[in-house]
């Protein structure tokens, strides 16, 4: 008689899994891995988007300068005139980024002793902001 097993799978298992198995084992490795950072990011988004808001508050409320008004209350005349100069300063900031676009463009037609002559506004504008945060002039 034949002393093979009768269960023609015997064999299959006896050699161990084939590539195809080791595929499909590592596809599904790598879908569990998804699913489970994909489960701990849904479970700890809201979370992430409070303490997001609350440093983004409060960020905007140091960069505006407002806890300066409690102390100082609104009668500070050098506390506009800093408010104002940040203004400025993000003004600034998003006429940089249009220029940045126009040089992607190639529409660029300023020469290069404007743009250097333009790069230290920030300095003068900071410096100024600084003073008026030290020295409180008025």
């Amino acid at each position: 008689m034949n002393d093979r097993a009768t269960d023609p799978k015997a064999d299959l298992r006896a050699t161990g899994p084939l590539p195809g198995a080791q595929v499909a084992d590592t596809l599904l490795a790598r879908a569990l891995r998804r699913a489970w950072w994909t489960i701990l990011w849904e479970r700890l988004w809201p979370a992430l988007a409070s303490l997001c808001v609350a440093i983004g508050v409060f960020l905007a409320a140091s960069w505006a300068g407002l806890w300066l008004w409690l102390r100082y209350g609104i009668s500070g005349g050098w506390l506009h005139a800093k408010v104002a100069l940040v203004v400025l300063l993000v003004a600034y900031h998003f006429w940089m980024g249009k220029l940045r676009r126009d040089f992607e463009r190639d529409a660029n037609t300023r020469s290069h002793v404007f743009y250097r002559w333009v790069n230290e506004l920030p300095l003068v504008l900071l410096i100024a902001i600084v003073a008026l945060v030290v020295v409180k002039p008025f």
